[in-house]
């Protein structure tokens, strides 16, 4: 199934069907990452990425005009909107935080792999996906660097360059998660309905404090 969804999200390179893959044990490109993210900010439809938009020639005449593909349903809307709830809680007291993008609604996901080799941000609003990796040519560890620190930084200073003249639009499902009362607390309440329960008779009645 994770390869399988994989695939369908845009993944080309070659990934192993064994049981690591879920934990993200296979290597990809950042385009490939990158782009596997737009779908859930355009409501589980498919956008295949391109790096040129058009071209002029010197006289400002448009000579080639990138075609958009004809976008297809890869998920159910509701998939997209939990997934962008869950990416938003990311930015918002998770190991994202780093890149919060402040009052524009942003969602994404860190990363970090064995020893400090690779370290990820790869994050989106309701207009524009990018991905960040850090890593040394020569795959030398770094010094514990995660996708939460350096990454998360660089994503974070394009982004609000990119987005400066872009009108800030919600993106469905960012919203912040319920705020639950502590252990402690809930203890403490679940103490007082037992008691409240052992006051009360049988047949519903309450009679001071005893039960028959």
């Amino acid at each position: 199934k994770v390869v399988e969804m994989a695939k369908r999200l845009g993944i080309r390179s070659d990934i192993p069907v064994v049981a690591s893959v879920a934990l993200g044990g296979v290597n990809v490109t950042l385009e490939e990452l990158t782009a596997a993210y737009l779908p859930f900010a355009n409501f589980g439809l498919s956008a295949e990425p391109y790096s040129i938009e058009r071209i002029e020639d010197q006289n400002l005449e448009v000579i080639y005009q990138h075609a958009s593909a004809k976008r297809t349903r890869l998920f159910d809307e509701t998939v997209a909107e939990e997934m962008n709830h869950l990416l938003y809680q990311v930015m918002h007291g998770g190991t994202g935080a780093g890149a919060s993008l402040g009052n524009r609604v942003a969602a994404g996901k860190t990363g970090t792999t064995n020893d400090w080799r690779d370290a990820w941000f790869i994050g989106y609003t309701a207009q524009l996906a990018s991905g960040v990796w850090v890593g040394n040519d020569d795959f030398r560890p770094m010094d514990h660097v995660t996708g939460g620190q350096l990454p998360a930084k660089i994503w974070k200073a394009f982004m609000l360059a990119a987005s400066q003249d872009m009108p800030r639009k919600p993106l469905k499902g960012a919203y912040p998660a319920p705020q639950y009362a502590d252990e402690t607390a809930l203890i403490s309440f679940y103490a007082d309905v037992s008691r409240g329960f052992a006051e009360v008779r049988r047949d519903g009645n309450a009679r001071r404090g005893r039960r028959r």
